[in-house]
């Protein structure tokens, strides 16, 4: 374990923290000592994780989420890593996978920062990020749907930051291109791999942001092109 440790420990909440990249983020936390409070869907299982605090949540059910962030109290960051991916032309896209690329990418981001901001802005600080996606700004064919659910996050991010800076709260997002996880690899086994952003980059970008050092960055959509 690294000895870069926080002067203070701070209490961090990560969402979609199962996945590839939530557990390379919740994993750097841990390494700096903050408290982490990690989600999860409802229906997984987690092992028992020193450090770390597990909690099972629909992030698509308004209440819950409020809920929540009720119970938990006062937080330092919010890092948003849940979301979700489906491919097809518009003519073909079902209406079951628009509802779930919106609901998944969109509205759960909405829903995060609408229980995390009332404490926030009590105490005059804290800092949230999602993770958007470098496609809303060069969208491929057949990403429609999908980039736009996740451009929503980008005018999401903009909007809140210029809403909270007068509460000491800074709203940033991060853009990947594609990430190297098991899934990718598996969808796209002829792809150099080389060129994907690695989940461990992505999260210490991400750490890097909550920190003092990134106290002027807000309300930005930052690419994370690796070799893309």
């Amino acid at each position: 374990m690294s000895n870069n440790r926080s002067t203070s420990s701070r209490k961090v909440v990560i969402t979609g923290a199962t996945g590839s990249l939530g557990h390379s983020v919740l994993n750097r936390f841990l390494e700096a000592g903050d408290q982490v409070i990690a989600i999860h869907a409802p229906t997984q299982k987690v092992p028992a994780t020193p450090g770390v605090e597990w909690f099972g949540l629909d992030l698509t059910v308004r209440k819950s989420v409020l809920d929540f962030f009720n119970k938990v109290g006062d937080v330092d960051a919010v890092i948003h890593c849940a979301g979700g991916f489906r491919f097809g032309n518009i003519d073909a896209l079902s209406s079951e996978d628009f509802s779930f690329l919106n609901s998944v990418n969109f509205q759960s981001s909405f829903f995060v920062a609408s229980g995390a901001v009332p404490a926030m802005k009590k105490r005059k600080k804290g800092v949230l990020l999602f993770v958007s996606s470098k496609a809303t700004l060069t969208p491929a064919a057949g990403m429609s749907a999908y980039a736009a659910s996740k451009a929503a996050i980008n005018a999401m991010v903009v909007s809140l930051a210029e809403e909270l800076k007068a509460d000491g709260i800074r709203v940033n997002a991060v853009l990947p291109s594609v990430i190297d996880t098991p899934v990718n690899r598996k969808d796209m086994p002829h792809a150099d791999t080389s060129k994907w952003v690695s989940p461990e980059d992505i999260a210490e970008i991400l750490y890097d942001l909550t920190l003092t050092k990134s106290k002027s960055i807000t309300g930005a959509l930052i690419p994370i092109s690796g070799r893309m």
